[in-house]
C-alpha cells in the first residue's frame, strides 16, 4: 500500500487518506484529511478570519453579479451539466428555430424573471430536442413526453360540446 507523509502532523498515510489537489504534482493535497479538517474547524471558530472570509466572500459575488459574469457561468455549467450542450449551441439552437418557441411560436420564455427558453430534451436518451417556452415544457412534462397523450389532448379540445 502506497503511503504519503502530512506535511502537517509528519504521518506516513494511506494516499486514501489525502484528498485530491490537482494543482500538486503528486495530485493530493499537502496535508491529510484529518489535520486540513482541524484546521479547516478553527478557521471557522476564530470570528475574525470567518468575518473576512464571508465579507470577501460577499465581495466576489457581488462584483461577478453586476459584470453579469455571475450568473452567464452559472448558465454556461448548467447547461452544459444537464444537457451536454455550450452555451453556443444553445445560442445556434435558438437562431435555428428563429427565436421562437418550438411548438407554440412565441417570442417569449413566458417565465417572470426569465430571459431564456427552456431547454427540452429527451428523458431517455438526454438528446436536445428544441428550446420551448415555459408553458409548452411544461405540457410537454406533464404529459411525461407521451406523444399519444398529446394527440389524445388535441383531439379532446377538438371535438364538439
Amino acid at each position: 500500500m502506497e503511503t504519503k507523509t502530512c506535511k502537517k502532523c509528519g504521518l506516513d498515510k494511506p494516499l486514501g487518506e489525502f484528498a485530491v489537489g490537482r494543482r500538486f504534482a503528486d495530485g493530493l493535497q499537502p496535508w491529510c484529511r484529518t489535520c486540513f479538517q482541524s484546521y479547516a474547524h478553527a478557521r471557522r471558530q476564530d470570528p475574525e478570519t470567518a468575518a473576512k472570509e464571508r465579507a470577501y466572500h460577499q465581495d466576489y459575488y457581488q462584483r461577478k453579479q453586476a459584470t453579469g459574469e455571475y450568473g452567464l457561468n452559472q448558465r454556461k455549467s448548467r447547461l452544459k451539466r444537464q444537457y451536454g450542450i455550450s452555451l453556443n449551441e444553445y445560442i445556434n439552437l435558438l437562431v435555428a428555430q428563429g427565436q421562437k418557441c418550438a411548438i407554440c411560436g412565441s417570442t417569449s420564455p413566458q417565465r417572470e424573471g426569465a430571459d431564456s427558453f427552456d431547454v427540452d430534451h429527451d428523458h431517455a436518451t438526454g438528446k436536445v430536442r428544441g428550446l420551448l417556452c415555459k408553458d409548452c415544457n411544461l405540457m410537454v412534462g406533464n404529459a411525461h413526453d407521451n406523444p399519444t397523450t398529446l394527440r389524445k389532448a388535441a383531439d379532446y379540445l377538438e371535438r364538439p360540446i
